[in-house]
């Protein structure tokens, strides 16, 4: 199916959301200067219900890369914006919509997740944003659970990961997971400073075997790439029912290469993205 890509613009910013791509946001940028991979096996932003454990693997097609059925372009006077809706999933019986608004230069992204079967399911919602590489850091009270493999630095409140893929052995991924943040999750890479936005769940609330926060890192130095990835709350879903989550994304030029773990620069500047946000 050929690619059909609906675009957002305000001023120097940039969304880019491929509906026949399983509606992943394929941009989210700045002067040109797009924040997510675009040319890696896997690209832009996606959608998957947690725990990955209920389907496996490979993610579920009907709402990761199946198409989606457009339901408002972005175009008209509605104020919209861009709304898209997935096929039925027949393993998980998930519909799952996708809208999209851009606003101050924010993006807010709203996932709808439906049960259309006719037994009650338990998900919680997960968003998987793909980026070339950089630090990657959050602010949390608590230190990163067991299962870790990835790397972390604990600076002051603040836990950064950075990405080393020559570091790394063939095929030996890596991952972080983490609770107790304190509601957002950022990566600085390549002069953009990339912040996701969204309401802290607690660790009783987060999917078996998942976290709140998680970070992949793809071993593999020829297609380099990390997932910064968050989730919200696991929560059952009677029949017919749906949860709603949503996530802001806030992206800004950042144009000192010279950063490193600890940069109290870059914490100070999400707090004031953050302050600066007004529904």
């Amino acid at each position: 199916m050929a690619s059909l890509v609906l675009f957002l613009e305000e001023g120097p910013f940039r969304v880019g959301v491929d509906p026949n791509f399983g509606g992943h946001i394929i941009e989210y940028s700045i002067n040109g200067k797009n924040s997510l991979v675009e040319n890696k096996p896997a690209i832009g932003s996606t959608f998957w219900p947690s725990p990955q454990s209920t389907w496996g693997w490979p993610p579920l097609h009907a709402l990761d890369k199946g198409p989606y059925f457009i339901v408002s372009d972005g175009k008209g006077d509605d104020g919209r914006g861009i709304v898209v809706r997935s096929a039925v999933c027949q393993q998980t019986g998930l519909q799952v919509e996708k809208r999209f608004h851009l606003r101050q230069g924010r993006l807010t992204v709203t996932y709808v997740m439906s049960n259309q079967s006719e037994v009650a399911v338990q998900y919680a919602p997960w968003e998987i944003s793909r980026v070339e590489g950089g630090i990657t850091f959050y602010a949390s009270m608590l230190a990163p659970l067991p299962q870790s493999t990835g790397k972390v630095q604990s600076i002051d409140g603040v836990y950064w990961h950075t990405y080393h893929p020559e570091q790394m052995l063939p095929n030996a991924h890596e991952k972080v997971f983490a609770n107790g943040s304190t509601g957002w999750l950022a990566n600085v890479n390549k002069g953009l400073l990339l912040v996701k936005q969204f309401e802290p769940v607690p660790a009783e609330l987060t999917a078996p075997g998942e976290a709140e926060v998680e970070i992949y890192s793809h071993a593999d130095v020829f297609n380099s790439y990390i997932e910064v990835e968050q989730q919200g709350s696991y929560e059952v879903i009677p029949p017919g029912a749906a949860i709603e989550w949503q996530v802001v994304w806030h992206l800004t030029e950042w144009n000192d290469d010279t950063v490193q773990p600890g940069d109290s620069r870059l914490v100070h500047e999400v707090k004031a993205l953050l302050s600066d946000y007004k529904p």
